[in-house]
């Protein structure tokens, strides 16, 4: 007689709203808290920037874009990274709560005849 084929347990809860829910979270505090700060950091870099390439005369064309292209790279840097390691940490939060869970507690799955 055959032994029944039986599907692998179904997790609850899927990896990737832990990680999107991780992502927004880290997002929203980005844009609560850093984003005054990147955007100062990012004129700064852009300011040296251009004082580098053209002197202390910050009146033309060349020198503004300059300034807001170090600010424009500045914050979506930042705020990729801060997203990214959001992402990470609900990754992380999903595996705690998967390897806190006692034997049993998975979804069994049905029983091919």
């Amino acid at each position: 007689m055959e032994e029944p084929l039986v599907t692998p347990p179904v997790d609850r809860r899927p990896m990737w709203s832990f990680t999107f829910t991780g992502a927004a979270i880290a997002l929203a505090l980005f844009l609560l808290g850093g984003l005054k700060a990147s955007l100062f950091y990012g004129g700064f870099t852009g300011t040296s920037l251009a004082r580098g390439i053209f002197g202390n005369a910050l009146d033309s064309f060349a020198a503004k874009g300059l300034i807001m292209f170090g600010i424009v790279i500045t914050v979506m840097g930042i705020a990729s990274m801060v997203v990214i390691l959001g992402a990470m940490a609900g990754w992380g939060v999903y595996e705690f709560l998967k390897a806190a869970d006692p034997p049993g507690t998975e979804i069994e799955g049905e029983v091919e005849q």
